[in-house]
């Protein structure tokens, strides 16, 4: 994506990259909007709007080879172990 160019991220798409574990979600307020905002607004430009928005922390996060898969962007339970035995 253009807008994440400076950061010279190589990644694959249409693919998941990582596991993690979500340990909080968290209700985003105008406080806490206009605090992200100034930490870096190309990586949080979708807190713009007004409607209402949560976060989540997430810890744990590792890096994995890569494993195409088609789907939608969010949050989903991906059975590895079962994936991997149907090929």
């Amino acid at each position: 994506m253009k807008r994440f160019a400076h950061l010279n991220l190589e990644y694959p798409r249409g693919c998941i990259i990582a596991k993690a574990t979500i340990t909080d979600c968290l209700f985003v307020d105008d406080k806490m909007r206009k605090d992200l905002l100034e930490k870096d607004s190309n990586v949080y430009h979708n807190l713009h709007t007004k409607e209402d928005i949560y976060g989540f922390k997430i810890d744990d996060v590792q890096e994995i080879e890569p494993i195409y898969v088609k789907g939608q962007l969010g949050l989903w339970n991906y059975d590895l172990d079962a994936n991997l035995t149907k090929k």
